[in-house]
Order: C-alpha cells, then structure tokens, then sequence
C-alpha cells in the first residue's frame, strides 16, 4: 500500500488522481478549505487530530451600508432542494453564513436582519448582517460536498467535514459505493445531510450533528451498520420533519444496523427507518428529547428495536396516538420489541403507538401492522394522559385480528387506575384491557409510588409484593468480592519510521497490560480482576516512545460486553500528564501521554447476590445502572437522565 502525506492548502484531489487504487492519505493537522474528493476503490483517507474539510469561502471584504454591513460579489447561488417547514423556501437555499464559527439564521428580506440573522440577496450575489464583522471570522458554505462516487472500500477517519453546502438528500459525504468505512469522522455544521452512505458500509465513532436536514441517511444501503456515533441537533435549516428531516433517515435496504447511537435533541425523529425497510436492527440506542418520534419504523418489514433507552422524545400532546411517540411502528410487520426502557413525562409524546392505515405494499409484501411482539420492556408514565396501544384508520382492522402480541411488560403509571392503553377505538383500563383482550397475560402493573421502593438506596433491589406478577428481590446485600473483568479496546495508530502507537491499560491506576496499536483498528482484549459491586476507572495511557510525533486512536472500550464509545458522558480525557488539571469531555484522538479515563460504575461490575439475581423479575437493569450512577432515593425519571449524562448532580 502507498502512503502519502498531504499538507493544508494541497488539492487533495490531484494526490487522488495521481496514485493508485488503496493508497493511504495521511492529512496533517490543519483546515482543507474547498476540497471535493473523488476517490479511487480502496483509498484511505486519515486526518491528524486537528484536520478539517471545511466548505466555506472566508468572507473578508465587508463595507458599511446604512444600518447593516454588506459583503459583494459572492459566487452564484446553488439550486435549491428539499422541502421547508410550513412550506418555507429559506430552508431549501444552501449557503449558511458562519461568524466566529456560530450559524446565523437565513432571512427573506433585509427588513428581517437582526442579532443571529444574515439575508442573501440573489440580485446582487451578496451577503448581508447587522453585527460589525470586525475582528470576526466569517465564513460562507458555497461547496456542494467533500466527498462522492461510486468506488468501493474506501476507509475515510479522524476526520471534521463541516460548513459544505451540500443539498438536501445528500451527504457530505456522498456515496453508493460498497463498503465504505467512516470512522471517528465528526460531519457538522453541513447543510444537507453529514453522511450519505451505500450498501456493506459502517459508520462509527465521531458524529454526525447540527446539519442542516439530517446527521445520516441512507438508500438502499444494504448490510450498513451504524454503531457508536453522536447523532444531535439536526435539521437546523428547518426543514419539513414529516417529509425528510431529523437524526438519521434510511429507506429502501435491507439489514441495516443501528447500535449503540446517542441520538439527541434532533429536530425531527431521532432513529427513523421508512419503506420497505427489511431485517432492520435498533439496539442499544440512547435516544432522548427528539422534537418527534424517538424511533419510527415505518411502512415497512422485520425489525428488532431492543436494549434502547428511549426517552422524552416528541411534543406534549397526546391526544391521539397519531401524534408523536417513544417508539412509533406505522403500517409495519414482524417487530421484535423488547427490553427497552421508554419513558415520558408531561412535556413530551406517548409511549408505544401502533398505527394502520391502508398504504399499499412494498417490496416484501402488503403494508400491514401485524405479527408485531412488544414484550418485556420498561414503559414509565409522568401524567395521566400518555398513551400506548394500536390505532387503525379501518374499522375492519384492530390489534386483534392483525396479531400484535403485548406481554410481560412492566408499566409504571402515576395511578393505576389511569387509562393508558388504546384498543379497538376506545381507550381502556389495565384491568379491562387484560380481561377481554388478552392484552399482557403476564404483564405488571405499578404505580409509581409503589415503584420507587423496588430499589434501596445502596442499589439493593427491597422485600416487595408487588401486584400482577411484578416479582420482588430478597432484600440481600451486595458483596465486593473479585470478579474476572473483561475489556476490549478498539483502537488503531498512525505510524512513523515504521514504529506504531503505544499504550497501556489501567484500572484505578494500576497497570494491567500495555500494547502497541496497528494502522487499522483492531479490538485488543484483556483481562483483570476486580472488585465487584464497586466503581472503577478504566484508563488508556498513551505512552508515546521517542522524539517522533504519532498518533493513538480510541473508538470504543467494551467492558464485559457492554459498548462504551470515547465520547460517551462517563469519559473524559486528560491532556499530558494523568494529574486531572487539564480534563476534557472524552475523545477518539490522543496526544502524548494523554489518557481517556472511563468512570464506569458499580452496574458493569455487578457480583450474584440473590437481590441482583431477581433484579430483571422487577427492575430494568439500565434503571439500577441509572440509580448508582449517583447513590440516591430512586427517581425513574430523573434517573434515566442521569444516564444520559444530561441530568445536574445532586
């Protein structure tokens, strides 16, 4: 394999052109300003920490014109695309201006200039804001992408793409190329979509936000995996959330995967699969206060929706199940859903929605909402008026005769008498519904009140009866004895005179093992023993040897099984020396001697008392993983945040 060097301010193109198929690019620390990227099959793009592809022209000539500033003679106007909120036009115009790296909201008419706005008159080609750009750094999006075409196996990492024009229904990066790799690729700040990818593709690590229409999307993507990625405050354009805009829209392809995503505060669905989706996986997503559906499966096939923790997604009415949900499954059939903690409260949507109306068929058949399973998950209610049950625009199809199965869920309500559930046309009680529809035969049933006691405050599940099957604990103490931990670090490094990375593995400090990285990554796995039941911190030490300057790449740590990726809430990352004084929130890409520190808590190094054994009878264990996370009086709500890192300490 060739390996090539490229510098900032090189046309990364013409190194492209002139090597040939698997070549490695190596981009050196710095911004790429206006590239657009054609590669070859096989070719491997890697950036430095500190390497950005930014599509934006530097606007510097400004001059004073009445009450405002103006900048003249700006390149033309690209073509317009998509689809505007309330039919607004501003949305489909793809250039955004960027002032000291904020995004100044599009205007129509200079009557609208104000703080944040900035109005582009297509007459004159130029730019218009009312703040003094002095001594600001001001930047126009006017490159339609970073990358596109059609060559297989490209690996593209470690790398910043944002400020691209790109229209709507595209990527920055933008392929239907096989077996593309992105990874630890931030794409931000874009005005499309931050990555479009094709079939056998995996997107992991980094980040996909603050797009203009959607952090990812794909289209007959076949046998893609999404797995690790940041995935926030898209559809900062405003474009029309029902027509094509949120966190991540695939269509049209067939066993696609979504793992271990933290989809959040998108404007629109977070985790969105639409037509003749087939074989589809949703699990171990964290998706929290979407502005519509957490996630939405939608006129299509089989599916999985699993181990996600989906909460406070959509808007506060709940007067229908048409309107937004936790989880939505519309016109689909054969959905696996189970263990997924879902929970809203007054300010957000309902909780599991069904939907049927007569929309045709697909691909693999009729768009029917049958044969779906919802089982053994964690359904948590703030208000009386949240709902969960099957809607059907016909009167000659219900939940019934389509097949859906509900069981062995697990509902906590504020009142137990609250009628959460709609069947048939009317909405029913839990002891109606489970009398005539044989809805949840082996369901629970708890009122809050009666919830918050299953857990002691040292994360001991109590001695509690509980009503319809709901199980209860021993009341046993934990112990702290040794468990065998394992660890598996997913990392790679970029070498120099052909000497890798290297790094060591700490818990609490202490060395466990050390080990040099290779140029693609691989998953390193070790073994410790540690205490259980207690906290630990899982540090990986950079130790760079010599005077030469290489770098060490982290995308994800996996302890006893369970996904961690680097920019996860629980990590952080130490600068230099292991001191705690220069501490930042957790990343892929380490300096010298720098160390990503992992606070991982009690819940992942859990012993086998016989309260933990009865544990998944009565609690979800991502609700205890919540609860130890800060050792107080159980709080469902305000503990699933805490999860999410998005809750104050107490």
């Amino acid at each position: 394999m060739s390996y090539v060097v490229i510098n900032p301010g090189e046309n990364i193109q013409k190194y492209v052109n002139a090597n040939p198929v698997d070549t490695q690019f190596y981009l050196n620390a710095g911004v790429y300003r206006g590239q657009q990227i054609t590669p070859k099959d096989g070719q491997q793009f890697i950036g430095a920490p500190g390497a950005v592809l930014n599509g934006a022209t530097v606007l510097s000539k400004w001059i004073k014109s009445g009450d405002h500033w103006m900048a003249n003679g700006l390149p033309a106007q690209l073509p317009p695309s998509g689809q505007g909120q309330n039919g607004s036009v501003l949305p489909t115009y793809r250039e955004d201006l960027f002032i000291d790296n904020h995004l100044y909201k599009r205007v129509g008419s200079l009557n609208e200039l104000g703080a944040g706005k900035w109005y582009y008159d297509k007459g004159t080609n130029s730019a218009h804001i009312s703040v003094n750009p002095t001594g600001k750094s001001l930047e126009l999006s006017t490159t339609p992408y970073a990358f596109k075409g059609s060559a297989d196996n490209v690996t593209v990492q470690n790398l910043f793409i944002e400020k691209y024009a790109n229209a709507a229904q595209t990527g920055t990066i933008n392929t239907d190329g096989s077996g593309w790799k992105i990874e630890d690729v931030t794409a931000r700040w874009n005005h499309g979509a931050g990555i479009m990818i094709g079939p056998d593709g995996v997107i992991s690590g980094g980040a996909a936000i603050e797009n203009g229409q959607l952090g990812i999307t794909g289209y007959k993507s076949n046998n893609t995996k999404v797995i690790g990625v940041e995935i926030a405050r898209n559809n900062s354009a405003g474009f029309d959330d029902s027509w094509e805009a949120g966190g991540l829209k695939f269509t049209n392809s067939t066993g696609v995967e979504f793992r271990n995503n933290f989809v959040h505060d998108n404007h629109g669905t977070g985790l969105w699969g639409d037509i003749s989706m087939m074989k589809t996986i949703y699990d171990g997503n964290v998706v929290y206060n979407n502005d519509k559906h957490g996630i939405f499966h939608e006129i299509s096939y089989d599916a999985i929706i699993s181990n996600n923790i989906i909460v406070d997604n959509g808007q506060a009415d709940k007067s229908s199940l048409y309107k937004h949900s936790q989880l939505k499954i519309d016109n689909s059939q054969n959905v696996d859903v189970h263990h997924n903690l879902i929970e809203t409260d007054s300010g957000s949507g309902n909780g599991i929605a069904l939907l049927y109306q007569n929309r045709g068929s697909g691909t693999f058949g009729a768009y029917d909402t049958k044969g779906n399973n919802i089982h053994n998950n964690k359904i948590v209610y703030h208000d009386a008026k949240a709902l969960s049950g099957f809607l059907s625009a016909s009167s000659s199809v219900n939940g019934n005769n389509f097949s859906n199965k509900w069981d062995s869920n697990t509902w906590i309500t504020p009142d137990k008498a609250n009628t959460h559930w709609y069947f048939n046309g009317k909405l029913g009680s839990w002891d109606t519904l489970r009398a005539k529809n044989g809805f949840e035969p082996n369901g629970t049933l708890l009122p809050q009140k009666q919830a918050e006691t299953l857990i002691n405050p040292d994360g001991t599940v109590a001695n509690t009866e509980t009503d319809n099957n709901a199980g209860g604990g021993t009341g046993d103490t934990t112990t702290s004895g040794p468990i065998t931990t394992n660890i598996v670090i997913s990392a790679y490094g970029s070498p120099l005179a052909g000497v890798n990375a290297h790094f060591k593995v700490l818990i609490d400090g202490k060395k466990v093992s050390d080990s040099w990285a290779t140029t693609k990554a691989q998953d390193l796995t070790y073994k410790a023993s540690v205490a259980s039941n207690l906290a630990h911190k899982i540090q990986i030490q950079y130790s760079h040897v010599g005077a030469q300057d290489r770098n060490l790449f982290v995308n994800k740590v996996m302890i006893n099984g369970n996904v961690i990726a680097s920019n996860y809430p629980i990590v952080t990352y130490d600068k230099g020396a292991l001191d705690r004084k220069d501490v930042v929130a957790g990343q892929s890409g380490m300096s010298w001697n720098g160390t990503l520190v992992i606070n991982v808590d009690k819940c992942y190094f859990l012993g086998t008392s016989v309260a933990q054994q009865s544990l998944a009878a009565s609690v979800d264990p991502t609700l205890l993983m919540a609860e130890v996370f800060h050792n107080t009086p159980f709080d469902f709500h305000t503990d699933a945040l805490y999860l999410l890192g998005l809750a104050p300490a107490w």
